[in-house]
């Protein structure tokens, strides 16, 4: 069935080193960057936090290296600039290329001709507090059925890295209009309480189903999409009868429907001409 062909056991590697992420077991040695050494993992020894920290000639570090930093699965993604000059409660929204250029790179991918304009990421501590304890809920549970979103393979590795496969984490698209989005950004997503597939937020893994929502144009006449992290769970077909974490159906592309909105977190805002 449609529901069979996505789901699949999670990666056996970064399953095991979530688990121990997740546990809270670390090396008390540092790594060069100030993180704790991962120590030993299946077998092998680290002298760094994780295989894809700079300090490892890589770019970063990945979503177990994350987990295991921020303590209770809380800690945010690395590549954030706000927790490292804020304490307490914090929303800043950061500008850059690298957000730009992926954006570029994923809306591209099904909507020819589009360029965007500005990419904008959203730093929100409240926000990615309730985001990451219910991250944490579900991988605790366990989720049985792993459904790759298109956007994956679109993504540079080092953004990969930083989504849980474990709990079926992804990037999607939803279009709105700008004043929606930038309330979105701030208080996150109220679901609706109709649609075609039943209640909820719907999103898309094709930038072409969402685009078809953008109705009005910013100032400077673009369109507005936030390209936002979800934790999809177990995904179930809309009809099947099951339950699950969120729901997938298909009209002209395919959609992913989201109930509880603590499984939504709206890190990117997208300004595009299309």
């Amino acid at each position: 069935s449609y529901v069979q062909a996505l789901c699949a056991p999670p990666p056996r590697t970064l399953s095991a080193r979530v688990v121990l992420a997740a546990s809270g077991i670390m090396s008390q040695e540092r790594c060069k960057c100030g993180r704790h050494a991962a120590g030993s993992v299946q077998g092998r020894s680290f002298r760094t936090c994780c295989r894809t920290c700079a300090f490892s000639k890589g770019q970063g570090h990945d979503v177990v290296c994350d987990i295991r930093a921020g303590g209770a699965a809380m800690g945010p993604p690395w590549y954030w600039q706000t927790p490292r000059t804020h304490t307490g409660a914090w929303h800043e929204e950061v500008t850059g290329r690298y957000a730009t250029d992926m954006a570029n790179k994923l809306i591209g991918s099904g909507l020819a001709g589009c360029r965007v304009v500005r990419t904008t990421r959203v730093e929100d501590s409240g926000m990615w507090a309730r985001y990451a304890r219910k991250r944490a809920e579900l991988r605790s549970r366990g989720v049985s059925c792993q459904a790759v979103a298109s956007t994956s393979k679109d993504l540079r590795n080092s953004a990969n890295m930083a989504l849980d496969s474990s709990v079926n984490e992804a990037y999607l698209f939803h279009c709105t209009t700008p004043a929606a989005a930038a309330a979105i950004v701030k208080q996150n997503f109220k679901p609706s309480t109709s649609g075609y597939f039943g209640p909820g937020v719907y999103f898309a893994d094709d930038a072409a189903k969402s685009n078809q929502y953008a109705r009005e144009l910013s100032r400077d006449g673009c369109k507005v999409m936030v390209l936002c992290r979800v934790v999809l769970g177990n995904l179930v077909q809309y009809g099947s009868g099951s339950n699950g974490d969120s729901l997938t159906g298909t009209t002209n592309h395919r959609e992913f429907i989201i109930r509880d909105t603590s499984q939504i977190y709206p890190e990117y805002l997208v300004h595009y001409k299309a």
